[in-house]
């Protein structure tokens, strides 16, 4: 891994956003019991990013306890849980907060407010190699924990969508799943799935922030989609996730709660 640059780009980053605006208060001085800490950022933040002029994706992140991001992913196939991230945040005693994550080529900045209600807004920008391929807007709520997804409330019901690639190629998906998670049914391009081949049911890795277990989808054609990973919103409205579709290749999987 060598991205020298981004790494330079991430303390520059880290140090302006803490010298920005006042400081901490004085010592002598009794800190105001409404002042925000780094620590704060502990914990797990589900919502999502948005692009400018692209589409919503269902996102989340993890903090560890001295506030710097340490896992996350997104619905468009970012999983910044693979692999350990260069990572750091800033915390201001306003609630203005600043992360940096970068992975490999690619540098995550983001630069918001967090609130005493457990919501973080702002916006982000994604540079690749040193230049920006992407910005836009970010809207977090802190996660509840265990339990905040289930099969049930997230999962049961009809789901439809599509699976596409980057160059705009595209294939129509269509799930049924029960109140557990298993595939009742399923179709691609109108072709039924072969549920015997498929995965029987799709269950949370991790149920306090709606990450679900790679799965499989095997139709009568033959053509196959294999999720790596798949995040579900908050709402329950969203199901998302990377998946490798036999005839279309490396794709987006982007379905709505019908």
């Amino acid at each position: 891994m060598q991205p020298r640059p981004l790494v330079c780009l991430l303390a520059a980053l880290a140090l302006s956003a803490a010298s920005c605006g006042g400081g901490a208060p004085a010592a002598s001085s009794p800190a105001p019991p409404s002042i925000f800490l780094d620590r704060d950022l502990q914990g797990d933040w589900i919502g999502s990013i948005t692009p400018a002029g692209g589409s919503e994706a269902t996102t989340y992140i993890r903090c560890a306890a001295n506030g710097y991001p340490f896992a996350g992913a997104d619905g468009t196939g970012r999983d910044w849980s693979a692999v350990y991230p260069y990572a750091y945040s800033v915390v201001k005693p306003d609630g203005d907060v600043f992360l940096t994550f970068v992975v490999d080529r690619e540098l995550f900045y983001m630069e918001g407010v967090m609130t005493r209600a457990g919501t973080m807004d702002g916006r982000y920008w994604v540079l690749l190699d040193g230049l920006q391929s992407e910005q836009g807007e970010f809207h977090f709520s802190r996660s509840s924990g265990t339990g905040t997804f289930s099969g049930i409330s997230h999962l049961l019901g009809s789901w439809s969508g599509t699976v596409s690639t980057a160059a705009g190629l595209e294939a129509a998906l269509v799930l049924s799943l029960a109140a557990d998670g298993s595939l009742v049914g399923a179709s691609r391009e109108g072709v039924a799935v072969n549920l015997a081949a498929s995965s029987s049911n799709l269950s949370f890795s991790d149920d306090g922030l709606g990450r679900l277990h790679s799965f499989d989808l095997v139709f009568s054609d033959g053509s196959l989609d294999q999720v790596s990973f798949a995040l579900v919103s908050e709402g329950g409205m969203f199901l998302e996730g990377p998946v490798t579709d036999s005839v279309l290749g490396e794709a987006r999987m982007a379905l709505v709660h019908d």
